[in-house]
């Protein structure tokens, strides 16, 4: 597997760094498992600070600048001929173009006329259906440009400090101040899934393959360390139900913690819903009263990034 540099801007300062990578190629098999960890994975951590200001802020709070792109398209639609439905095409002429009635009327009196200018190939491909749909005929005219994104990302400076160890993460929510519900999460999920490592086993049922972690004996949720019960709580206080992936979390610390019943109670009303990954593999590890972290599926990936 190989890598390109992923670049972020600091929401505070506005400095360029590069945060981790990316990956290029993707060859390896990954683990999917019961608490949502999907590894081997590259380290992508929760906390970068600045390698410009040197503050520390949720990965989500910095602007990623990646993938790169070399070059952009930007699209100009000319209206040519406007067909039978004048009163629909001016419609659609005002709501793309911005103009006044009084503009409008004079362009559509006046083809050749613009429709758009400076807009992406989404939008484009929305407008010529519109157009095409009241029988107008039109001309794209297509620019190429140079993204600042890319002169960016050779002007970054070097790598800033990528921030995963639980210690870290736990002393950044305990001293900072008003941290978003959302960074939070993230922040604890991944807390959570750190202290899952050290039971991670794979190859066979749960102790009988290979240990992922340290291979240590499982440990319910609830009897362990102060810090990880006190994690999982604050999870279950800030997570949502009605959110697909907030769900499955909530039944799987339930699971983890043998609530077998209230994790079942989280997971049947969604168990035919396909949007909802390996919920029936959920439910079957309660039923049978199972609490260990497990691996669910394991996938193979080649492909170009």
């Amino acid at each position: 597997m190989s890598y390109a540099p992923s670049i972020v801007r600091c929401p505070l300062c506005q400095g360029l760094s590069q945060a981790g990578s990316l990956p290029v190629r993707r060859d390896v098999s990954m683990r999917w498992w019961t608490d949502g960890w999907i590894g081997p994975s590259p380290r992508e951590g929760p906390l970068v600070r600045c390698a410009v200001c040197g503050i520390v802020n949720p990965r989500g709070r910095f602007e990623d600048l990646s993938p790169l792109q070399c070059r952009s398209r930007i699209y100009r639609v000319m209206l040519t001929h406007g067909g039978d439905h004048r009163v629909e095409l001016m419609r659609l002429v005002r709501k793309w173009s911005g103009g006044s009635p009084v503009e409008v009327r004079a362009a559509l009196d006046s083809l050749p006329c613009f429709v758009a200018q400076e807009i992406g190939e989404e939008d484009l491909g929305r407008l010529r259906a519109e157009l095409e749909a009241l029988g107008a005929a039109y001309r794209v005219e297509i620019r190429e440009e140079e993204p600042s994104t890319l002169r960016e990302w050779f002007q970054a400076p070097p790598q800033a400090e990528v921030l995963d160890d639980v210690e870290t993460l736990r002393q950044f929510l305990a001293s900072a101040d008003g941290v978003e519900r959302r960074d939070e999460i993230n922040l604890r999920v991944h807390i959570y899934h750190a202290a899952n490592h050290p039971y991670r086993w794979w190859g066979g049922a749960w102790g009988e393959g290979e240990p992922y972690g340290e291979g240590l004996p499982w440990v319910l949720l609830g009897e362990r360390e102060a810090w990880q019960r006190e994690n999982v709580k604050r999870l279950e206080e800030l997570l949502d139900p009605e959110d697909r992936e907030s769900r499955l979390l909530l039944a799987e610390m339930a699971r983890q913690s043998s609530h077998f019943a209230a994790a079942l109670a989280l997971l049947e009303p969604v168990l035919h819903d396909e949007s909802y990954p390996f919920v029936e593999d959920l439910a079957e590890l309660a039923r049978q009263g199972i609490s260990e972290v497990q691996v669910l599926a394991v996938t193979t990936a080649t492909a170009e990034d």
